[in-house]
């Protein structure tokens, strides 16, 4: 990266900050419903027992067990 890139991009980026938080509070619902999907894939994934009832949930579990799948065949290949 240049050297002058980087007060470029940090520019940038303080200039973009309101715009999105802007954005987001036009929109608390959407923001709301994203961050209770974030929560469900992540109980999903790290909590034991049964996932949270949704797609989201039902996804993070998925994906731990296809993990642990990968992970046992690829012990068995070592």
């Amino acid at each position: 990266m240049v050297a002058g890139a980087l007060p470029i991009v940090a520019a940038v980026g303080t200039a973009a900050t309101p715009a999105i938080a802007g954005a987001a509070m036009q929109h608390p619902d959407k923001l709301a419903a994203g961050s209770k999907a974030i929560v469900d894939i992540a109980s999903g994934w790290f909590d034991p027992g049964p996932p949270p009832a949704s797609v989201p949930g039902y996804a993070g579990s998925g994906a731990k067990w296809m993990y642990d799948k990968y992970k046992e065949k690829s012990r068995e290949t070592t």
